[in-house]
């Protein structure tokens, strides 16, 4: 089901995405839809990733279990080359 919601646009943008629409032979509307969707969809994965990051960190502080850099970047290079190796185990 959908809803319906007024948005006031910038001044010139409902011209602009007009002209996008009819070059692209889509409705106003739906390019509307589908830049908020992907608007919405970037900050949801933006906000899980700080989430992550924040429970990490905590994890971290609590522990102090660790990779360093140099054993993350061998473990990298060598995924980069194809090799199929477990990642490096934290350590304190």
């Amino acid at each position: 089901m959908s809803e319906s919601t007024s948005i006031k646009l910038a001044d010139g943008l409902r011209e602009r995405v007009q002209a996008i629409a009819q070059r692209k032979k889509r409705s106003a509307n739906a390019l509307m839809n589908e830049a908020i969707a992907a608007y919405v969809r970037r900050e949801e994965s933006e906000e899980e990733f700080n989430t992550e990051a924040r429970r990490r960190v905590r994890e971290y502080e609590e522990t102090g279990l660790h990779v360093t850099h140099d054993e993350a970047m061998e473990w990298l290079q060598r995924r980069a080359r194809g090799e199929k190796i477990s990642p490096p185990k934290a350590h304190r």
